[in-house]
């Protein structure tokens, strides 16, 4: 790889200082983080979504399973996706028509020039749906690692929280576009918290959670990874409009009124809640689906605030996006409206 330099040397140095757990590597540190987190009852997934490399981190029936794709990245590793996905795939996720060569050359041009940035609406929208293709090919690689662990239906696992790093999330416009890409290519089933990692701490904190484990645990519980979102996300699917999700959310603060929201079939929304509060909620959803646990149509739970809020997502699974451009535009345009409340 003509990227890849050979070691200056001193790493046995460094490696002397930082004890016996030594230097690792970031994707170790990642994944050691991920696996933290489900000893702390919260059985994670985590991508980090990079210029060069892809992983995929998840504690599937307690066991952590790990995918690194240095072959699938937003730079350096752009073209691999091409091995694995059809341009027709990446445009599948745009609303507007676009060639089989553009694609191509966009994905060329960033193996060429891998820091340069989206210049236009449209580039930008490109860019986001080639993060969704790789996350999908690399979730559909670490599946044949988890076996049977998947549940029926191919559902993804109910994973909680689902932990986002790449500046693919940390640096969108606004947090809506980091939950759409997540749900659009993860798709998870019944009630699941997402989260970023800004500042990539995720790697680091990994590396020393055998060493300061309570360091680790208050990074986490102060903010160090903020909180975009609870997704609602159904099973099911019904004619577009009908009602698919009521949800009734009661904030923290004493005197505030409920707040009410019914989301229809093929929608997403937003309820908002500041981070820092904290908030009950009460959802139920329509005949035609489920949140995915034996077939549970109520669910009572506790939401934390943040970026976003509660995210009510009744686009049933798996998406259905329609070929024609102008049936495609306008509803992934509502999609996108819905999160961003554009």
């Amino acid at each position: 790889d003509i990227y890849k330099v050979s070691s200056p040397g001193g790493f046995a140095d460094i490696s002397g200082w930082v004890g016996p757990g030594g230097i690792i590597p970031t994707a170790q540190g990642f994944s050691r983080y991920i696996r933290f987190l489900d000893r702390q009852g919260r059985g994670a997934l985590g991508i980090d979504l990079g210029s060069t490399t892809t992983v995929l981190a998840a504690t599937v029936g307690r066991e952590l399973s790990v995918t690194v794709r240095s072959d699938l990245g937003l730079g350096h590793s752009a073209p691999g996706l091409l091995a694995y996905s059809r341009p027709e795939d990446v445009a599948r996720w745009l609303m507007y028509e676009i060639e089989p060569d553009e694609v191509r050359d966009y994905l060329w041009n960033k193996w060429i020039h891998p820091a340069t940035v989206p210049q236009t609406s449209e580039e930008l929208e490109l860019e986001y749906a080639i993060a969704r293709e790789i996350i999908r090919v690399a979730l559909s690689d670490a599946r044949q690692k988890w076996g049977k662990i998947t549940p029926k239906g191919g559902w993804l696992p109910p994973f909680s929280p689902i932990l986002a790093g790449g500046s693919i999330f940390s640096r969108a416009p606004h947090p809506g576009y980091a939950a759409l890409i997540l749900l659009d290519a993860l798709q998870p089933v019944g009630i699941t918290e997402l989260w970023l990692d800004p500042y990539a701490l995720a790697p680091a904190l990994g590396a020393m959670a055998h060493v300061e484990p309570m360091a680790v645990v208050q990074v986490t519980d102060n903010g160090g990874f903020p909180v975009l979102g609870t997704v609602v996300a159904p099973v099911g699917r019904t004619r577009a409009g009908k009602p698919a999700i009521r949800a009734i959310v009661r904030y923290g603060s004493e005197g505030s009124e409920p707040v009410k929201a019914l989301v229809r079939a093929g929608e997403i929304k937003i309820v908002p809640i500041p981070p820092g509060e904290e908030a009950d909620v009460s959802v139920q959803v329509g005949s035609k689906f489920n949140l995915g646990r034996r077939g549970r149509r109520k669910a009572r739970f506790r939401v934390r605030g943040g970026l976003l809020g509660l995210v009510l997502d009744a686009r049933g699974r798996p998406l259905a996006i329609p070929s024609a451009v102008e049936r495609r535009a306008e509803l992934l345009r509502k999609w996108v409206d819905g999160v961003t409340g554009g």
